[in-house]
C-alpha cells in the first residue's frame, strides 16, 4: 500500500497519526513532514555520486545527502545511504590496462558501463616454453651484469663472487620485459662472509626474494613478479658489507591465470558487474593485472560482494566515506515514546547480505541497547538490551535491489513485525532497553551494521499498531 502524505489514503486515516514522517523519495528532502523541520544530522566526509532526475550521474559535495533516481524513468528512489568503499582502478573515466594490488582471500566486485571486457589475471607456475628470457648464467665474460659503486664482482668456474663495502650493494642487469606479463625469478646463492641476508630485487629495490644465509651452503629461492615496463632492472645485493656468491639467477615468463573476466552488456545506463574472491597470491606485493579492451567506461574495482555508486578516480585510489544520518536531542525526544511504538520503513537494498549485518534504521542509546529493522534474511527485527539480543524475528525474505516494506513494533512482552504484507511474527517475551534511548540512527544499528541502499520512507508511530495494521501498512 505504501504511504502518501496529504493524500486521501494517508497515514493519519488508516493507522493514527505518526509522530515522525520522513518521505525521502517523494519530497527529496530531510525535512520531517510532521514537524516541518529538518531533524536529521547528516555527514559524509567526502564527495559521492548519485543519479539525478535527468538520468545522469551527479556529484554531491561532502555532507550533502543524495537522493538517487532510476536512470531510465527518472523516478526518485529515496535517500542513498552507503558504506565506505574505495575504487582501486585508476583513471576510471579513461580506462587503460594496469597493475592493481589485491589482498589474499578477499571478495571484490568489478563493474563498468559498455560492451567491452575487463580481465584480471595473476601468475601461474607454468613457465612459458621453459626458456630463459636472457642469458643470466655467469661466465668469464660477466655478461651484462653491472657493479654497484661499492661492489666488485668476478666470475670463476661459473660462480659469481661479489664483494661489497657498503649496505645494499651488489650487481644489476637490465632485462627486456612486457608490461602486464608475469615472470618467475630463481636464484641460488650463499654468503661467504659479512651480512646474513642476500636479496633478489627488480626495479631497484622491490624485493622478489630474500635469503637468510647463515650457513655456507648454496640455497635456492623462487618468486614471481609482474612487469611494469619494457625494461626491468634485476638486482642481486647483500644487505651488509661482505661477500656473497651466486651460481645462477634466472628470469622466466610464466603463463597468466585468469581470476575474473567481466564482459559488458551495454552502454550507460546498463552497468555490468562481477564478484570474485582472490586466492593466495604468489606474486610479489600481491600485484594483479587488469586488461581492459573494447567499449569500457567508468570502471570500478572495489572490495565487497556488490557494486556501489560510481567512484571516479584519476591517478590514485579514491575512497568514498560512509553516509551518517541520525536524530538526537530534542529532535528525537519530541516524537519518541519510550514505552511503545511502531517503526516503518520502505527501502531498496543494494544487496541482501548472507553474513554481514545490515540495519536500515534503529532506535538506540548505543549499539548494545537498540531496537532496529534489518535488511538481512536471518532476521528483520532485532532488539538488544545490555548487549544481549532478546528479540530476533524472521518474517520473510528480503527482496534484493527491490522495494521492501517492514513495520515493527516495540512494547514490553509485545514485539511484532511484518514484511511486504506477509504474516506477522510476534515475540511475547521481549523487554525494553534498560538504558533510555537517545538517538534515531538511519542506516546503522546504534552506529554499527552499516546498511547500503536507498530508503524511500521512514515513519514512527508512538503506539503499538495492531497486527492487522502492520500487514496493511506493508502491502
Amino acid at each position: 500500500m505504501g504511504i502518501e502524505y496529504g493524500e486521501k489514503r494517508s497515514p493519519f486515516i488508516d493507522y493514527g497519526r505518526p509522530s515522525l514522517f520522513l518521505d525521502f523519495a517523494k519530497r527529496k528532502s530531510l525535512v520531517d513532514a510532521i514537524s516541518k523541520n529538518n531533524l536529521i544530522t547528516f555527514t559524509r566526509s567526502s564527495t559521492a555520486t548519485y543519479v539525478g532526475s535527468d538520468g545522469l550521474i551527479k556529484t554531491a559535495a561532502a555532507d550533502e545527502p543524495r537522493f538517487d533516481h532510476d536512470p531510465v524513468t527518472g523516478e526518485c528512489l529515496g535517500l542513498l545511504i552507503e558504506e565506505q568503499r574505495s575504487n582501486l582502478f585508476l583513471n576510471s573515466d579513461s580506462p587503460v590496462s594496469q597493475i592493481i594490488t589485491l589482498s589474499d582471500s578477499t571478495t571484490y566486485t568489478s563493474s563498468f558501463y559498455g560492451t567491452g571486457t575487463a580481465t584480471i589475471t595473476t601468475a601461474s607456475t607454468t613457465v612459458t616454453g621453459g626458456e630463459l628470457l636472457f642469458n643470466s648464467e655467469f661466465d668469464t665474460n660477466f655478461n651484462n651484469w653491472r657493479e654497484d659503486g661499492s661492489a666488485t664482482a668476478s666470475v670463476s668456474n661459473g660462480i659469481l663472487n661479489v664483494v661489497t663495502t657498503a649496505t645494499y650493494k651488489g650487481v644489476t642487469q637490465q632485462l627486456p620485459t612486457t608490461p602486464g606479463k608475469f615472470y618467475k625469478a630463481t636464484y641460488r646463492s650463499r654468503i661467504v662472509s659479512g651480512g646474513s641476508y642476500t636479496d633478489f630485487c627488480y626495479n631497484g629495490t622491490n624485493l622478489i626474494l630474500t635469503m637468510e644465509n647463515s650457513a655456507a651452503g648454496f640455497v635456492v629461492k623462487t618468486g614471481y613478479f609482474l612487469a611494469t615496463s619494457t625494461t626491468t632492472s634485476i638486482r642481486l645485493r647483500m644487505r651488509n658489507a661482505g661477500t656473497f656468491e651466486v651460481d645462477y639467477a634466472r628470469i622466466q615468463e610464466v603463463s597468466p591465470s585468469t581470476v575474473a573476466t567481466l564482459t559488458g552488456s551495454g552502454a550507460y545506463p546498463t552497468r555490468s558487474n562481477e564478484t570474485f574472491t582472490t586466492g593466495t597470491s604468489i606474486v610479489d606485493d600481491d600485484e594483479y593485472w587488469i586488461e581492459v579492451s573494447g567499449s569500457v567506461d567508468k570502471v570500478q574495482l572495489e572490495a565487497g560482494s556488490f557494486p556501489t555508486s560510481y567512484i571516479p578516480t584519476s591517478g590514485s585510489t579514491i575512497t568514498r566515506q560512509p553516509d551518517n544520518a541520525s536524530i538526537t536531542g530534542t529532535n528525537f525526544s519530541d516524537w519518541y515514546n519510550a514505552t511503545e511504538g511502531t517503526l516503518y520503513t520502505d527501502f531498496i537494498p543494494a544487496s541482501v547480505p548472507t553474513s554481514a549485518l545490515s540495519c536500515v534504521a534503529s532506535i538506540a542509546s548505543n549499539n548494545i541497547n537498540a531496537f532496529g529493522i534489518y535488511s538481512f534474511n536471518t532476521y528483520q527485527l532485532r532488539n538488544i538490551v545490555s548487549n544481549s539480543s532478546n528479540v530476533l524475528l524472521d518474517v520473510g525474505t528480503i527482496l534484493n535491489e527491490d522495494t521492501n516494506k517492514i513495520a515493527a513494533t516495540m512494547k514490553l512482552n509485545d514485539f511484532a513485525a511484518s514484511l511486504n504484507g506477509g504474516a506477522v511474527g510476534t515475540d511475547t517475551d521481549g523487554v525494553l532497553q534498560s538504558t533510555p534511548n537517545t538517538t534515531f540512527y538511519i542506516g546503522t544499528f546504534g552506529g554499527i551494521d552499516q546498511y547500503t541502499g536507498r530508503i524511500k520512507q521512514l515513519l514512527y508511530y508512538p503506539t503499538r499498531l495492531t497486527n492487522t495494521q502492520l500487514q496493511a501498512l506493508t502491502q
